[in-house]
């Protein structure tokens, strides 16, 4: 399950903490998604596909769309629920540079010191991917602290995971 990333990524270390909201973009079929509802209030998954029946909790509200369509329905749910969004995860499959420019347009949902956990997916053969870890610190120089990518085991051969915090 990716959602494990989470824990993996250093936020989870004795007990789970409770947060207010998480998005999940590029929440199907809802592994992240599920994951996060048994640590926040309110998980936001979006993404056009539909939902495992295993992620459709109560906790986790479903915006059908892509994320790049999908603003104006999230802030009026924050709005309506009141909520601060504490956690960002981002599983899509995209370029990593196409996917961290979509991320980068939901940075405004997070308050300072949210997380952000990037799946970064790759093309072709090879572990080192340290070009991009750097194009990344360019991409999120003035947004984000504490940022590094890790191997986790739940990535594949082509995948890793890109960790930061809200300034």
């Amino acid at each position: 399950m990716n959602g494990i990333r989470l824990s993996q990524g250093g936020d989870c270390h004795h007990q789970r903490p409770v947060y207010s909201a998480a998005i999940d973009l590029g929440a199907a079929p809802g592994a992240w998604s599920m994951f996060l509802s048994s640590m926040c209030e309110l998980v936001v998954a979006v993404d056009p596909a539909e939902l495992h029946p295993y992620a459709q909790l109560p906790n986790i509200h479903h915006i059908r769309k892509k994320a790049s369509d999908a603003c104006r329905d999230l802030e009026a749910l924050l709005r309506r629920e009141e909520k601060q969004v504490d956690v960002l995860t981002c599983d899509m499959n995209m370029h990593p540079v196409r996917a961290s420019q979509v991320l980068k347009s939901f940075l405004q949902y997070l308050k300072p010191g949210g997380q952000v956990v990037l799946t970064l997916k790759f093309t072709g053969t090879g572990r080192d991917r340290s070009k991009m870890a750097t194009v990344l610190q360019d991409v999120f120089q003035d947004d984000l602290e504490d940022m590094h990518m890790i191997w986790l085991l739940s990535n594949t051969v082509c995948e890793q995971t890109w960790i930061g915090r809200v300034r």
